[in-house]
């Protein structure tokens, strides 16, 4: 069980969050959204609640998603004119930064240091990309790719709570073979 409340915890996420991408000026916004401007893109990481303990679940396990560009999103109009945006040219996010990583409780603030080095590796295929925080199954292709991911520890309480299977589906990579992704440093040389 977490230490700290939701509401606090996702705070201090967002807060070292923020501080870790200092270079994107990032803005928080809602309490629960982190939104930033790369480029032509605007990117924003959200937070959701997938169970938390409650008055009407309080055997629910701490977990947390964090979805990045993919909730729907209405920025309000002084955000755009803050970001140089238009309502009318607005664009919805970096595509190759589509993911959501579910998290148990405090696992999600180690995250805040670990994304931005994902973000990185994603757009940049010449930087690597370190494991996770903490170990996690990764479903369709490695983590230069994935668009869904688990912590191990939030897919086995998940999956106990809800009286669930706990293995794998088989598109899943468990997290003892996820991988680093390596920097595309190799340029191949086709034959003359």
């Amino acid at each position: 069980m977490t230490r700290l409340s939701r509401s606090k915890l996702w705070a201090e996420f967002l807060q070292r969050l923020a501080s870790e991408m200092e270079p994107l000026t990032p803005v928080i916004h809602q309490g629960r959204r982190l939104v930033w401007r790369q480029g032509e893109w605007l990117n924003r990481v959200d937070l959701s609640r997938h169970s938390w303990p409650d008055r009407h679940f309080p055997e629910a396990p701490p977990v947390t998603r964090i979805s990045m560009n993919r909730l729907n999103f209405e920025p309000p109009e002084a955000m755009l004119r803050r970001f140089g945006l238009s309502r009318v040219t607005h664009p919805l996010g970096e595509p190759r930064l589509r993911l959501e990583w579910t998290v148990y409780g405090e696992e999600l603030l180690a995250f805040a240091s670990w994304l931005p080095l994902l973000i990185r590796g994603r757009l940049n295929p010449w930087e690597p990309i370190p494991l996770p925080p903490h170990p996690s199954h990764v479903f369709n292709g490695g983590l230069r790719r994935t668009s869904y991911a688990w912590t191990t520890t939030a897919w086995e309480v998940y999956a106990r709570w809800r009286r669930t299977d706990v293995s794998l589906p088989f598109m899943a990579i468990p997290a003892d073979r996820v991988k680093p992704a390596r920097a595309l440093t190799r340029i191949l040389r086709l034959p003359s």
